[in-house]
């Protein structure tokens, strides 16, 4: 779990730093929001939900229409975004 925490943890640097990565990089961070540990889903949510404070972030995230249902309470604020 800490290896995937860890490239949770990059993945999101390589979202705010990179914007050419966009689509690349949402979409591995959407696949992290289904990973067994609860706390690799909820940085990968604190990450995408500061991303989608971007107009052009917020579309793609909402084209590849992640469920997140399954995150609970956990996944309210990117829904709510």
């Amino acid at each position: 779990m800490e290896t995937r925490l860890f490239a949770t943890h990059h993945l999101g640097r390589l979202l705010q730093d990179y914007p050419a990565l966009i689509d690349w990089a949402v979409g591995l961070m959407i696949t992290q929001l289904y990973d067994t540990s609860m706390e690799v889903c909820e940085v990968a949510v604190m990450y995408l939900e500061e991303a989608c404070l971007d107009p052009i972030y917020l579309e793609k995230v909402v084209q590849m229409r992640p469920t997140l249902e399954h995150l609970g309470d956990v996944g309210h604020p990117l829904f709510m975004r």
